[in-house]
C-alpha cells in the first residue's frame, strides 16, 4: 500500500502538467499522423486526450513550422475562444472579426 501511495500518475487534466506531459505521453499512429500533418482537425470526447495533444503540439510548435506545418489553435485548453480578429488580408485589414464557439 506504501508503494501506491509513493506513485504519481500525473494530474486529472492535461491542462495542469504541460511540463511533465511529454515524460509518459504515448505516441500512437494517430499522434503520428497529427503532428506530420496528415491530421488536420481533431475532434474527441471529454478525456479522449485533445487537450495532451494541443500541449504537445504547442511544445513542438517551432519543430512543426520548421516541417512546414503551422499550427493555429481554436482555443485555449481550459476553453477560451481565441478566433477573434485571427484572419486578416495582406492589406492589414481583418477580414472576420470573430468565430462563435462550439463545443
Amino acid at each position: 500500500m506504501q508503494l501506491l501511495k509513493k506513485i504519481s500518475f500525473g494530474a486529472r487534466v492535461a491542462e495542469e502538467e504541460t511540463n511533465e506531459l511529454g515524460n509518459y505521453f504515448v505516441e500512437t499512429d494517430q499522434w503520428e499522423r497529427i503532428y506530420n500533418g496528415e491530421i488536420d482537425v481533431v475532434k474527441g470526447d471529454k478525456g479522449a486526450g485533445k487537450s495532451a495533444i494541443y500541449s504537445l503540439l504547442s511544445a513542438k510548435s517551432d519543430d512543426l513550422f520548421d516541417k512546414r506545418i503551422l499550427l493555429i489553435t481554436a482555443e485555449e485548453p481550459r476553453g477560451t475562444p481565441v478566433f477573434k480578429e485571427l484572419v486578416t488580408d495582406l492589406r492589414g485589414r481583418t477580414a472576420a472579426t470573430s468565430t462563435p464557439a462550439r463545443y
